[in-house]
């Protein structure tokens, strides 16, 4: 199984029919299979599997590729003008939140999944809300710089704490 691509917002995973047979199963993946090995996948590559996710799986003659991303998700999404508040607020919160931080625009955009956003009072206390939907952190994602990806308030506790 190769892991083509893992982000907060999409997993691709490429499958041979070979590897499928060795787990025990076949062509075409059963979307419950196809929920665990995207969930496998995601937590091997040290990221928390989605609760709820849409896949798509596409099949060929001889593998599979599995396509998936959350479903349902809101998108908690705070914008800070400088660094220094940045920091502020990350030494004030849970380190361990699922979230990703994009430079663009002049700004520092932190991203929080779904329930993963911890005590939120610094965050309106050091920056603001922005409205964004999974939209939004896919075209920021893409346009914008990722600063850092999926732990970003652990690692900015680590090196700034």
């Amino acid at each position: 199984m190769s892991a083509e691509s893992i982000t907060e917002s999409a997993v691709a995973i490429y499958l041979e029919e070979t590897e499928l047979r060795e787990l025990g199963l076949h062509i075409p993946v059963s979307a419950k299979d196809a929920k665990n090995l995207i969930s496998n996948a995601m937590r091997k590559g040290g990221w928390q599997p989605w609760g709820k996710m849409e896949v798509d799986m596409f099949t060929y003659d001889d593998s599979v590729l599995l396509l998936a991303r959350p479903s349902g998700k809101a998108v908690d999404c705070f914008a800070f003008d400088d660094l220094e508040s940045l920091l502020g607020a990350a030494l004030c919160l849970v380190p361990d939140a699922l979230s990703t931080l994009i430079w663009m625009d002049g700004n520092y955009y932190l991203f929080f999944g779904p329930g993963d956003t911890g005590r939120k009072a610094p965050l309106y206390e050091f920056g603001r809300r922005v409205h964004c939907d999974d939209g939004s952190f896919a075209h920021m994602a893409e346009h914008g710089d990722v600063l850092l990806a999926n732990h970003a308030v652990s690692e900015l506790r680590r090196y700034f704490a």
